[in-house]
């Protein structure tokens, strides 16, 4: 009999080669906090978001409110440091993501793999990849220019004239702009188009027919591990019922009217005026072909081979859970244990254990990958339900 060995990827502890993290974040009722390996609590859980930045050892600590600061902390050295906001995975540069920070004083992005900084000069504007490009969609406040005052006529009595009546200064507009900015770290922006919405088209996939009649169609090899967005061949900007098509070069093909235009309406006037079959996905986009579903052979049992160790919650006879590294076959090691029927999440490859309270309400935490020890402060220990053993 053929033994088939099976990686029980879900309960075997796996070992870091880079350099182990000094903190950890923890979950109390939704709110995030941070202690160290010894279970020191060093920021209570206040915050909403968390996000981890394993490249950089760090985590952005967010709560989106103008109450509160939100926090990048260093899961090495401790450090942390406050700021007005912060956005990550703003946009990609050359690939590599980047969050969006604001302080007092400025607003720049940061790399998430790197300490390069590119400042940014407008404090409200969001940003967006799209194929080569980079879109910052933003507006400016336009005002109306005041009209000069009619001169004053004379008349033949010497009696004034009435004065005009006061002239109504227009109220000023926001005006929507998109600025269309190389994807380098030189972010130049090399255009803007009063808009304030786009729509990417690309060329559709071609089809042909071979002298039988066979249907023949023309795909293009792609790397689906890629991870930037694909080149349009053809963008539309539209402001209301007015609307710009470029090609992929972002030179002026034509400026049209068309109202109340859907992206079906657009993209069909866009195939008229260039003669093109076009599609709202590029090449890049269409799903690969179904896999063949494995062939289950000839019904025989296969032998299981467990790894140890291995990390695994286990009910006992008693009603309670236990949770255990698993050394051998034969031997365990209890790490805590808790009451009651209640759901647990265990996550091997992070290192991360949920347990729902008997209120309902989950908490989350991290554990050693080598010994199961808990980083969760003492304290709620109570919140959580479990005994250490």
């Amino acid at each position: 009999m053929k033994n088939a060995l099976i990686y029980l990827s879900f309960l075997a502890v796996t070992h870091f080669a880079t350099a182990q993290k000094n903190y950890y974040t923890f979950s109390i009722n939704k709110k995030i906090g941070i202690t160290d390996a010894a279970g020191i609590e060093v920021l209570k859980p206040t915050f909403k978001y968390a996000d981890l930045i394993p490249k950089k050892n760090e985590i952005y600590l967010k709560n989106y409110s103008v109450d509160t600061a939100d926090v990048i902390f260093n899961t090495l050295t401790g450090e942390q440091k406050e700021y007005e906001s912060i956005y990550d995975n703003a946009i990609k540069i050359k690939g590599i993501p980047y969050a969006k920070i604001r302080t007092k004083t400025k607003n720049y992005l940061v790399s998430q793999e790197s300490n390069l900084q590119i400042p940014i000069t407008r404090k409200y504007s969001k940003f967006s990849n799209c194929g080569r490009y980079i879109l910052e969609r933003y507006s400016e406040t336009k005002y109306a220019k005041e009209k000069p005052a009619p001169p004053v006529k004379k008349t033949t009595s010497g009696v004034p004239p009435p004065p005009p009546p006061p002239r109504m200064v227009p109220p000023p507009t926001e005006v929507s702009y998109f600025g269309i900015i190389n994807n380098d770290e030189s972010f130049k922006t090399i255009k803007r188009v009063a808009a304030s919405s786009y729509l990417p088209l690309y060329k559709a996939v071609e089809e042909d027919s071979d002298a039988d009649g066979n249907r023949i169609v023309h795909l293009q090899v792609i790397d689906l591990n890629t991870d930037t967005d694909a080149d349009f061949d053809y963008i539309i900007f539209s402001e209301k019922n007015t609307h710009h098509l470029y090609d992929g070069k972002l030179k002026l093909i034509k400026t049209f009217t068309l109202s109340k235009a859907d992206e079906s309406a657009l993209m069909a006037f866009a195939k008229k005026t260039l003669n093109v079959n076009l599609s709202r996905f590029s090449k890049n986009n269409y799903p690969p072909p179904p896999m063949m579903a494995p062939s289950s052979g000839s019904g025989k049992t296969k032998d299981v081979i467990v790894l140890y160790p291995f990390f695994q919650f286990k009910k006992l006879e008693n009603g309670t859970t236990v949770f255990e590294l698993q050394k051998t076959k034969d031997e365990s090691q209890s790490i805590f244990s808790f009451e009651g029927d209640r759901s647990t999440t265990l996550d091997t490859k992070k290192h991360r254990i949920g347990i729902e309270d008997t209120n309902g309400k989950w908490h989350y935490f991290s554990f050693d990958p080598t010994t199961g020890a808990v980083f969760l402060p003492q304290k709620y220990y109570n919140v959580v339900g479990i005994t250490i053993l």
